[in-house]
């Protein structure tokens, strides 16, 4: 989202090899696209017409589809308070213009490393949960197999292991 088209048109050149990308002149053109999609990751300029980049990635972040999408900050503001300002909104990374091509490309490469661990630990802890849940149903059953065990050994006839095996 960058409301000089030379920008805009540069980073879609650049990164539209690799990557599908579509731009945005305004924060509130963006935010009306996010009612029928969420990208992977986000590329805002801070001073646009209307809506800042910063009051943009407040409203991403405010979403439960963008809480943890990636938002790299592209401005010409170069002072600390800024760069602060914009980590504080939800920001991710901040690149001050002029920028260099190559540590765009590094920084949304890193970026999407990043969510593809994220979605591997997800995919990974949901299985981990199911196992346990699985663990802790068949430890039910076992302590209930033990119990039955253990009434077999005081049993002292036929009669009292038919009662154990109907109380298993």
């Amino acid at each position: 989202v960058d409301d000089a088209e030379a920008s805009r048109l540069t980073l879609s050149t650049a990164l539209s090899s690799t990557y599908r990308v579509e731009s945005f002149e305004t924060a509130e053109d963006c935010l009306a696209r996010l009612a029928v999609a969420m990208p992977d990751l986000f590329l805002l300029d801070v001073d646009l017409p209307g809506m800042s980049g910063f009051v943009l990635c407040q409203q991403i972040r405010q979403r439960p589809d963008g809480a943890t999408t990636p938002v790299i900050f592209i401005s010409a503001l170069d002072d600390l308070d800024s760069r602060l300002t914009g980590y504080e909104a939800g920001g991710s990374d901040f690149v001050v213009k002029p920028y260099k091509m190559a540590e765009i490309k590094q920084k949304v490469e890193v970026a999407r490393r990043i969510l593809e661990q994220e979605s591997l630990l997800q995919l990974r802890a949901e299985e981990a949960s199911t196992m346990a849940t699985s663990i802790l149903a068949s430890m039910g059953e076992y302590a209930g197999l033990i119990h039955f065990l253990r009434e077999l050994n005081t049993c002292q006839d036929w009669d009292a292991v038919a009662r154990a095996f109907l109380d298993l």
